[in-house]
């Protein structure tokens, strides 16, 4: 994957930071709006991670489609300038059902959904996206699991932690 999209980011020494399987079961709830920035702040500190989600298998509305802010969509070319975004107001919510107690403030969701892409994809294809972008999905309404993968890429620099260093996973 990294050899794909590698030109249009200008990392010294980029790392696998995390890899995650999406798994949403037939009915699993939503997640609601957050920006991951949010959580990663403490070990991302120049904001480098972005995210690559992966679909598995077909990914629709019904089966729980991530859905991102339209209007900072931007060309592969343009896909270097990630993480020059600003963190929205989030708070902190107990006992959330989707997993993700940090989430953008209630009073600023109707100006997020007002512009709003739901990004279905097919399967082996994915959408990129960096920490500051506002994203959700909703609940799985299908009667089959949505499935995906999400590969987070990072520079190296002041990580203690990583998963692998993109040169050693290229050459495995």
């Amino acid at each position: 994957m990294w050899s794909k999209i590698s030109e249009s980011f200008p990392y010294n020494e980029p790392v696998v930071d995390h890899a995650v399987l999406l798994f949403k079961k037939p009915g699993g709830v939503e997640t609601e709006w957050h920006q991951d920035r949010a959580y990663w702040a403490t070990r991302d500190k120049d904001a480098s991670i972005f995210s690559v989600w992966i679909a598995l298998e077909d990914i629709t509305e019904e089966r729980g489609a991530l859905n991102l802010v339209k209007s900072n969509e931007v060309s592969m070319s343009e896909i270097g300038n990630f993480n020059n975004g600003k963190l929205i107001d989030h708070e902190l919510i107990e006992d959330k059902k989707g997993g993700f107690p940090l989430l953008i403030k209630g009073e600023l969701i109707p100006k997020i959904e007002s512009d709003v892409k739901v990004v279905n994809l097919k399967r082996g294809s994915a959408v990129l996206f960096d920490s500051f972008e506002p994203h959700m999905s909703r609940e799985n309404s299908s009667s089959t699991p949505r499935l995906a993968m999400k590969i987070a890429y990072s520079e190296r620099a002041d990580k203690n932690y990583y998963l692998i260093t993109n040169q050693g996973l290229e050459n495995k």
